[in-house]
């Protein structure tokens, strides 16, 4: 007897509805909430790390992480896609240390921490927000204090801590507060207090760009500096057709050279003037003495002044090695 014999009816019913059944190419994987919660328990003590603006491998992220903050017991560390890190502690003082003991910095850029939640997917993650350490160059000695900083550190972000140097006064170069600041907006690039200028210089964010104040791209690349340049041919021959009218007008009223280029040659060198103080009284000037032959509006000056907000200062560069002559 054959083995097809020994089939029971029940079977073959079952193997009849199986094969009637059509094909779904996404079928739905049934997973219950007490399944799923004994799944998520072993990475309750897991960070999720991302490099900013650094592409790095697995054992380099390991080196690292043994080093800084391996204390008590090992830990595991994951590469992930997108250049996160899954980051799994088996001693909860060592999760601490290094949730709670940052800003970390690894090659000059900032890393990335945040606690592991549920159904992290990298492709779907979007870094918004980080904690920052700022430079407050050439800061008065009586500044030097928490209130003060932190009143500071109020106006550009979340407040998260002072620099422990800064608030013993033993560095008297700069102050240093530790920011977390939304990446998504523009930077805050200086402020002003008791009559004096103060600019602001971030460490380790080195994708600034300098047209639009923005972290993520470089000013070559930049979307508004494109937008611009797209929009640009339409509406330039019209702008100097205009500008070019209002400078005969004046030329015939007045009997003096067309103020146009005046106004160019302006602001070019508004332009390139670092002291905001300056440049206010120099934009002033220029209002004043313009305003009435070229038609300057109150959102052409501000543009000038916006541009000269952003530039290279703003990055702190790590200092030079110095090699020793043989």
């Amino acid at each position: 007897m054959v083995t097809e014999d020994y089939i029971s009816d029940e079977d073959s019913m079952e193997h009849m509805e199986e094969s009637q059944t059509p094909f779904n190419p996404n079928p739905v994987i049934e997973v219950s909430l007490e399944e799923y919660d004994e799944w998520c328990r072993p990475w309750k003590q897991a960070l999720i790390v991302k490099p900013l603006g650094k592409n790095l491998n697995l054992q380099t992220m390991e080196r690292w992480i043994n080093r800084r903050w391996t204390k008590k017991e090992v830990v595991r560390v994951m590469d992930l896609v997108g250049g996160y890190f899954l980051v799994r502690f088996s001693n909860q003082e060592d999760y601490s240390h290094a949730l709670f003991e940052g800003p970390w910095m690894i090659a000059d850029h900032y890393l990335l921490v945040q606690r592991w939640r549920p159904l992290f997917i990298p492709q779907e993650s979007e870094v918004k927000r980080v904690a920052v350490l700022i430079r407050i160059p050439n800061l008065p000695a009586e500044l030097y204090n928490r209130y003060f900083l932190w009143k500071v550190e109020k106006s550009i972000g979340n407040m998260l801590k002072v620099d422990e140097h800064t608030s013993i006064h033993s560095r008297g170069k700069f102050a240093r507060i530790c920011v977390e600041v939304d990446l998504r907006k523009k930077l805050v690039t200086s402020f002003s207090t008791l009559g004096k200028y103060f600019r602001l210089e971030y460490e380790g964010l080195h994708l600034i760009c300098f047209n639009c104040g923005r972290y993520g791209h470089k000013h070559d690349v930049c979307p508004k500096k494109i937008k611009e340049a797209k929009d640009r041919p339409q509406s330039q021959a019209a702008t100097d057709e205009q500008n070019h009218r209002k400078g005969e007008n004046a030329t015939a009223a007045q009997g003096q050279p067309t103020t146009v280029n005046t106004i160019n040659y302006f602001r070019k060198d508004l332009i390139a003037i670092e002291n905001p103080e300056v440049m206010e009284v120099a934009i002033g000037t220029l209002k004043e003495s313009h305003k009435h032959q070229s038609g300057e509006t109150e959102s052409d000056l501000t543009a000038i002044n916006e541009e000269s907000l952003y530039g290279p200062w703003m990055v702190v560069k790590k200092p030079q090695k110095k090699i020793g002559k043989n």
